[in-house]
C-alpha cells in the first residue's frame, strides 16, 4: 500500500519541483540549473536503493519486512495524533 502511495505521490512532487525550477530560472541558465536540480532531487533515491539493498543482504528480508512495518505503523500513529492543518489547536488558540 505504501508503495502505491509513493508511486502516486512522487511524480507529483517531481513535476512541481522541476516546474518551479523552469519557471524561476533565467533562460541562459536553464540547462545547468535543471541538471543540478535533477541531481539534487534524484540522488537521494539512488542512495536509498543502495542502502536498502545492502540492508536486505546483510540483515535479511525476514527481519527487514517486520521492522519496516513497525516503523510505518509508528509513523502513522504519530501523524494521526497531529492536528489537522487549518485548524487551531489549544496551544495556538492561547497565543495573542
Amino acid at each position: 500500500m505504501s508503495g502505491a502511495a509513493i508511486g502516486l505521490g512522487l511524480p507529483t512532487v517531481l513535476i512541481a519541483a522541476l516546474t518551479a525550477v523552469q519557471r524561476e530560472t533565467p533562460g541562459p541558465l536553464l540547462g545547468r540549473v535543471s541538471a543540478t536540480a535533477d541531481t539534487l532531487v534524484l540522488a537521494p533515491n539512488v542512495l536509498g536503493l543502495a542502502v536498502g539493498a545492502a540492508l536486505v543482504e546483510t540483515v535479511g528480508l525476514r527481519l527487514m519486512l517486520p521492522t519496516l512495518g513497525a516503523v510505518l505503523l509508528m509513523t502513522a500513529a504519530a501523524l494521526a495524533r497531529r492536528p489537522v492543518a487549518g485548524t487551531l489547536s489549544d496551544t495556538c488558540a492561547e497565543r495573542p
